[in-house]
């Protein structure tokens, strides 16, 4: 959604506009040239946390030219600043850049929940200006904009408040037809606090051939077919692991022995382990 800015704001950058050098890339008077932008930031975050993106704003040229930075944070977000100003209306105004300068602008804020959802993204922008007021056209929009995206360590099943899921694989021996091959994937919950109910699915690989068994399941709610699965788990306690062993026997087949797994949550949080030999 476009954002207005005041008349004064925008009166008050003319000046930088109309300071910019000459150049032979123009068009009506107003200079032609590349912007870029590229950001970093936490990856991991609590709401109502002070944290800080730093946001790097490259002009690949041929030409000067001013140029504003849209910050688009967290839902909710709010004390947002740029060299210790605040921002408002979460554009930043800069200055002429000249071809090859390089700026970078860290922006802190104190981040909004997203509704409780796992994802905390911030997008920033570099932006050419209004109809009226344009400081420089753009040659390549491709690269004008980047995405941090910071788990919400409230929203995240697998850490409620502290509960840390590690999910890992082994495949066993036997690489024959009629061979009895197992894969075993181990869950541990190495956080302070239990896990939410788990969801585990899968599917083993073609040259695993079908399942004959499956063990460590016995208090889960779910079905086994002939190549793949799907349970809900009970939770996991702090320091405790659970371990679920597939038997397949191996049948005439291309495609590598192993599977492709997938743990998470009702809310979401997938991790995926492909186990593969």
């Amino acid at each position: 959604m476009k954002r207005l800015v005041s008349t004064a704001l925008v009166t008050a950058f003319g000046a930088a506009v109309l300071a910019v050098p000459a150049s032979a890339a123009t068009t009506d008077g107003v200079p032609t040239t590349d912007f870029s932008v590229t950001a970093t930031g936490p990856e991991r975050a609590t709401p109502g946390e002070t944290v800080e993106y730093v946001v790097t704003v490259t002009n690949k040229g041929p030409a000067a030219a001013p140029v504003m930075v849209n910050a688009t944070l967290p839902k909710g977000s709010s004390a947002i600043t740029y060299a210790s100003r605040p921002v408002t209306g979460r554009l930043i105004m800069l200055n002429t850049f000249n071809p090859g300068e390089i700026r970078t602008l860290k922006i802190t804020a104190k981040i909004g929940s997203h509704g409780g959802e796992m994802a905390l993204p911030a997008g920033f922008g570099v932006h050419r200006g209004y109809p009226n007021h344009p400081f420089f056209n753009e040659s390549n929009y491709g690269d004008n904009y980047a995405y941090v995206d910071t788990v919400n360590e409230k929203g995240d099943p697998f850490q409620g408040p502290d509960a840390r899921l590690g999910f890992t694989g082994e495949i066993g021996a036997g690489d024959q037809e009629g061979d009895l091959v197992t894969q075993r994937l181990t869950f541990t919950n190495t956080g302070r606090h239990r896990t939410s109910v788990l969801e585990l699915s899968g599917r083993v690989y073609p040259g695993s051939g079908t399942i004959v068994g499956v063990t460590g399941l016995e208090d889960a709610r779910g079905v086994t077919s002939s190549v793949g699965l799907q349970y809900t788990v009970p939770a996991l306690d702090p320091g405790k692991t659970r371990v679920v062993t597939i038997t397949t026997k191996i049948t005439p087949s291309a495609g590598g022995i192993g599977g492709r797994y997938f743990v998470g949550a009702a809310k979401g949080g997938d991790q995926e382990l492909d186990l593969r030999r």
